[in-house]
């Protein structure tokens, strides 16, 4: 069999369902390993009293396995990093392993006897210098339908797995340096020939399309991300997952925020859509105020993402009684961003923005006029009229808008 994609020789998919220690077995931790021409089947843990993984052991198993003259694919189910609104809250670089070390330094859940609630609580380590709000997700949870990685203590979350889990990334980096950690590392892994690939793996994605030949829900989640890369990469159609259709600012996001394997990208012609928020309720973003009744005429506006070729561009019909803190809300679906930066509208000489306490930082306040105050039919109130549309100023991404 020729493999097309990523001359990976094996498979591994690994459930990181549970927390508690690093030292704790879990049920959920199941590991299952495939080669080329078979099914995956579950590798046990090694030899002690206790019948299931830690985190540790598969953190020592992964390393043996990776440092061996075998290319291999690991798909592994927590999230790899953080939303942007993260690295914008603390300050932080925007380099994927000076994020794990510093998440490490404040999260030490890989140390002895540290559960993720003592951090939670500050028993341990510094976690309340790192928090998140969970609201926040990453641009691929929002494709995948995924949980937040700071929503904790609900059903299907991926909270204490992923803090749990993450200094484990950095220690596999750092003991095998030759591991390829995807997309963080590049998108396009056909350039790895001989060396190991890690990718972010979501098996809700494919649990109810591969037959059930497992006993438990955890262990089919493992047998189902080996044997998804495995089947992909037979056929010929991993390399597209490897490289998923996405805008250029949406893939410079990602390239910090981390991608899961599986998730497609945009879908062709999405660019040229025109969603209509005529009758539907918009996300209330950080304060979910409301200027006007959504009622009235209807705007068509044409944002357009500036100093990107090929051009990024979304067509949306939205009531002409917007208030720009609503307008703001669409913006951030349809492009679609994250509602992780400031943002600022501008008309002419006069700017809009957010004027609450929660940015009360912003340069010049008394410049910045209310966008709640706005209304879109006043401030744009002709076809061929146009404002420009700014968000997060250490970037600087800036839409033209037209009316059209």
């Amino acid at each position: 069999m020729t493999l097309q994609c990523s001359n990976s020789h094996r498979y591994i998919g690994i459930d990181y369902s549970g927390a508690e220690t690093a030292e704790s077995s879990l049920k959920g931790l199941r590991v299952y390993l495939a080669g080329r021409d078979g099914p995956p089947e579950e590798v046990q843990p090694p030899p002690s009293p206790r019948k299931y993984w830690n985190r540790q052991e598969i953190a020592a198993y992964l390393v043996e396995r990776l440092s061996e003259p075998i290319p291999t694919l690991v798909g592994i189910d927590h999230a790899f990093g953080f939303p942007l609104a993260y690295f914008d809250r603390h300050r932080l670089p925007r380099d994927w392993r000076a994020f794990l070390r510093d998440f490490r330094e404040h999260w030490p859940t890989h140390e002895r006897f540290t559960y993720v609630d003592f951090i939670r609580d500050g028993s341990v380590g510094n976690g309340a210098a790192r928090d998140g709000d969970t609201k926040w997700r990453r641009i691929t949870d929002l494709r995948a339908g995924a949980k937040s990685p700071f929503h904790f203590d609900v059903p299907g979350s991926v909270a204490k797995s992923t803090h749990a889990g993450l200094p484990w990334l950095l220690h596999i980096a750092e003991k095998v340096p030759d591991v390829h950690f995807w997309p963080f590392d590049g998108w396009d892994i056909s350039e790895t020939e001989g060396r190991s690939v890690i990718a972010e793996a979501y098996p809700a994605l494919w649990s109810k399309a591969i037959p059930k030949t497992q006993p438990t829900g955890d262990q089919h989640d493992a047998y189902c991300i080996a044997e998804w890369m495995r089947q992909r990469d037979a056929d010929g159609t991993l390399s597209e997952f490897f490289h998923p259709t996405l805008p250029d600012a949406e893939r410079h996001i990602a390239e910090l925020e981390g991608w899961i394997l599986g998730v497609a990208g945009m879908a062709e012609g999405e660019e040229t859509g025109v969603e209509s928020w005529s009758k539907r309720k918009p996300s209330t973003g950080r304060k979910g105020k409301r200027t006007m009744p959504q009622t009235g005429s209807i705007h068509r506006l044409k944002i357009t993402l500036q100093d990107i070729k090929p051009p990024i561009w979304r067509t949306v019909e939205v009531p002409s009684g917007f208030g720009l803190d609503q307008v703001h809300t669409v913006f951030q679906d349809v492009m679609p961003w994250t509602y992780s930066h400031l943002h600022e509208f501008n008309i002419g000489k006069k700017s809009y923005g957010p004027l609450d306490d929660e940015f009360d930082f912003i340069d010049d306040p008394a410049d910045t006029l209310s966008e709640a105050q706005a209304v879109l039919g006043k401030v744009l109130p002709r076809k061929g009229a146009k404002m420009d549309y700014e968000y997060d100023f250490g970037d600087g991404w800036v839409h033209r808008v037209t009316v059209e």
